[in-house]
């Protein structure tokens, strides 16, 4: 999935290549994340380390200047259909879990958008 960078493009999944695969061989094992059960040891708001491997796997949905969410339908489970995530530039290759459930987080974000331009009003 491609993003649009202010005056470059950039794959998504390049930052899980080079650099980030050294990152993630010398991670704590309890951080590394490789399939839905290492996954749902963590709860939301928790730093993880995806596995290079899943990189293929990310569909990414939105970005910032220095961060980028997206969504990893690999590690999607019989509760979940797929967790969120977020990259920043300063994390060092860890990843934040924002939801296990890509379509209850859509949700909630456009809930919270609808509220505030209502509340602006």
């Amino acid at each position: 999935m491609w993003n649009k960078d202010r005056t470059s493009f950039s794959d998504t999944r390049e930052r899980f290549e080079r650099e980030y695969e050294q990152w993630f061989a010398k991670a704590d094992p309890k951080v590394k994340v490789s399939d839905g059960a290492q996954l749902a040891k963590h709860r939301l708001g928790d730093f993880v380390m995806l596995d290079p491997a899943l990189r293929q796997d990310l569909i990414s949905f939105a970005r910032a200047p220095s961060e980028h969410w997206f969504v990893v339908p690999a590690l999607a489970s019989a509760k979940y259909p797929a967790p969120v995530f977020s990259n920043h530039d300063d994390g060092e290759g860890y990843s934040e879990l924002h939801s296990k459930d890509v379509r209850a987080w859509f949700s909630d974000e456009i809930s919270r958008s609808i509220r505030a331009a209502v509340e602006q009003e």
